[in-house]
């Protein structure tokens, strides 16, 4: 009778440590956010971050946001001409600014300035500056396993994600440094068997909030590996 009982407790112990037991894809990603957010501080980051963004065959733009994860604020300023529109989302409601002057709803309306393109602006922001910790949303599914390969001629690492419906429907793969697990890039696809989507390789670093954030951020086209665009961090 002992003996059963002890290995019916021995069994629940195995199963229990089996469930417990982290997939090589949550140990490689735990490993990259405790490179870039080693003290934990993405889900109280509140911080500005200016972009400076160019694009091929255009005059550079300046964007100047502000996340602040907690009071669940986005503010995006970008200028129209001479002209410096502010949008704010906060708590999931619209407001917007004109010159620093508040803007009636139907007046930013007519300008263009739709709630949903904000909160379409302020998820696009913060996932992609809030990576590689934003690949613990709910809605993301991470294959378990790692997979090895060159991206941008270097060895790393590579998580592929996909997303439940109601988040996303595009499939990522996204890259690390196997020196230290950082984030070097990542790609998307719409319809990978098409070979559509993008690909964009980081560089460099800033530390923001005690954070460690891609300071430069490169767009190409999957399938041609044409030059989209550039992002700085200022």
């Amino acid at each position: 009778m002992m003996c059963t009982k002890f290995l019916l407790f021995l069994m629940l112990i195995l199963a229990f440590q089996a469930w417990e037991q982290k997939s090589p894809a949550e140990e490689l990603l735990d490993q990259s956010i405790r490179y870039h957010d080693p003290k934990n501080n993405w889900p109280k980051f509140s911080d500005s971050l200016i972009i400076n963004q160019e694009v091929p065959g255009k005059t550079m733009r300046n964007t100047r946001m502000f996340i602040d994860q907690k009071e669940s604020l986005f503010s995006h300023a970008q200028y129209r001409n001479d002209t410096l529109f502010t949008r704010i989302v906060r708590n999931g409601e619209c407001t917007y600014q004109m010159n620093q002057i508040n803007l009636r709803i139907d007046k930013a309306e007519k300008l263009g300035l739709t709630c949903d393109r904000s909160k379409m602006l302020r998820n696009y922001y913060t996932f992609l500056y809030g990576l590689p910790m934003k690949l613990k949303d709910p809605g993301t599914i991470l294959d378990p396993e790692v997979t090895h390969g060159t991206f941008n001629d270097q060895e790393v690492d590579i998580l592929k994600v996909n997303y439940d419906p109601s988040v996303g429907k595009d499939t990522w793969y996204f890259y690390f440094s196997p020196e230290n697990h950082a984030l070097v890039g990542y790609r998307f696809y719409h319809d990978e068997s098409k070979n559509d989507g993008e690909y964009i390789l980081l560089n460099g670093e800033k530390v923001i909030g005690e954070i460690k954030i891609p300071a430069r951020r490169t767009w190409y086209v999957n399938s041609d590996d044409r030059l989209l665009g550039t992002d700085f961090l200022q």
